[in-house]
């Protein structure tokens, strides 16, 4: 994704393109932003730790930091991450 591309909408289907494709348990599909990463999708530690490489790489952003991957529950908390290190608002 280039930097033109960084809009919130976009921002958002991408995450949920990455998510679904990366979910240990997901069909491969887009995920939903209320589906949980660890109850609904499969997510454990180490995948989380994968998903988090893929998104800094993906769309260029900081390492996601321990205490900003504790909070992060929902395929949406996920989103509002990026946007948030994007300097996009929602």
């Amino acid at each position: 994704m280039t930097q033109t591309d960084h809009n919130p909408e976009s921002v958002r289907l991408e995450v949920r393109r990455l998510v679904g494709q990366m979910a240990p348990e997901g069909g491969g599909g887009p995920a939903a932003p209320g589906d949980r990463l660890q109850e609904d999708l499969g997510y454990g530690s180490v995948h989380v730790v994968e998903l988090a490489v893929a998104l800094e790489d993906e769309f260029a952003l900081a390492p996601v930091s321990e205490e900003e991957a504790i909070d992060l529950v929902t395929v949406d908390h996920l989103e509002r991450l990026v946007l948030s290190k994007l300097q996009l608002v929602a």
